[in-house]
């Protein structure tokens, strides 16, 4: 035991109080190619991570976009009847609908703009022309609280015929909850990534005490505390980790700042790409010194079970 050896090589003399040692002195004794593959294993995490916060941001950014569009619309559908004047059917919506509270813009959607919608769905093909297809009105609501959807479903259905009213609730719906999930998997991802980080910190530590352990025991023997030593493998991982951390978080800040100016490349997206904010940015680099914090306690709390062990404590 350590203690043991300690005692007796102090034996008949005054033990030493606890040394003090430079801050240049490292007892830690690591192979070039060991350090290198841990810094780029920690960096190719902190990136992993960075992404997946970044990812997570851009989400909310562009679900809050989306839901913020479909709840401030609505759509009036007029499918065409047997012997009914769809184009007559299509004023008296108008007329209505410019009657109603709380609605803002009116637009009544060509045959064109049609055509374009269905063009995703069916392609470039010649039925679209031979379709029977309805006329759509784009609805603005200026005002929630004074717009009453159930009111206004009420009155094209008993004065329009073939109308219908879409709020676009059950897309709010579908919205939220795949950004919902996307959320949860982004944070998965994150909580994994961590859980890596700290059981390749703790191997990792067990192999540098491994790898000096005579040194720890020549040093325990003149009076180094533990204390001492669990300060001086902290400091190393901390280090190591700080700047791996930060080498990694770099190219994702590149790459959401890159894509956040690509506008031309934006309008060929299905989904258009929303710039993250300088307090985006922020979050994302935080992530740096929140991972260095997290090998700082993983550290030092396996070393100081390493040395309570072989004290015999």
């Amino acid at each position: 035991m350590i203690t043991q050896d300690k005692n007796n090589f102090l034996t008949g003399a005054e033990k030493k109080p606890a040394m003090h040692v430079e801050s240049k002195f490292s007892l830690i004794s690591v192979s070039g190619m060991a350090r290198n593959s841990l810094f780029v294993l920690m960096m190719i995490l902190s990136l992993l991570v960075s992404m997946s916060i970044g990812v997570g941001l851009l989400v909310n950014k562009v679900m809050t976009v989306w839901v913020k569009d479909i709840v401030n619309e609505a759509t009036v559908e007029i499918r065409p009847v047997v012997g009914v004047s769809m184009e007559n059917q299509t004023k008296e919506a108008l007329k209505i609908l410019s009657q109603t509270p709380g609605i803002g813009t009116i637009k009544v959607l060509d045959d064109l703009k049609n055509k374009e919608l269905l063009k995703p769905w069916l392609g470039e093909t010649d039925i679209i022309d031979e379709l029977p297809l309805p006329n759509l009105i784009s609805v603005v609501i200026a005002d929630a609280n004074q717009f009453n959807a159930e009111h206004l479903s009420e009155q094209l259905t008993q004065n329009v015929i073939g109308s219908s009213l879409d709020t676009h609730d059950r897309w709010q719906s579908e919205l939220k909850n795949f950004g919902l999930l996307l959320n949860n998997a982004s944070s998965s991802v994150i909580f994994l990534i961590v859980l890596t980080v700290v059981i390749i910190i703790v191997f990792a530590t067990r192999a540098v005490m491994t790898g000096s352990q005579q040194i720890i025991e020549v040093l325990s023997l003149v009076g180094a505390t533990d204390n001492f030593i669990i300060h001086q493998v902290a400091v190393y991982f901390l280090r190591m980790s700080f700047f791996a951390t930060f080498v990694g978080v770099i190219p994702c800040v590149t790459i959401f700042i890159i894509l956040g100016n690509f506008y031309n490349l934006q309008q060929s997206l299905f989904i258009h790409f929303i710039p993250l904010s300088m307090g985006d940015y922020l979050i994302i680099l935080l992530s740096s010194p929140l991972l260095s914090l997290i090998t700082l306690c993983t550290a030092s709390l396996t070393s100081y079970s390493i040395l309570k062990k072989s004290n015999g404590m």
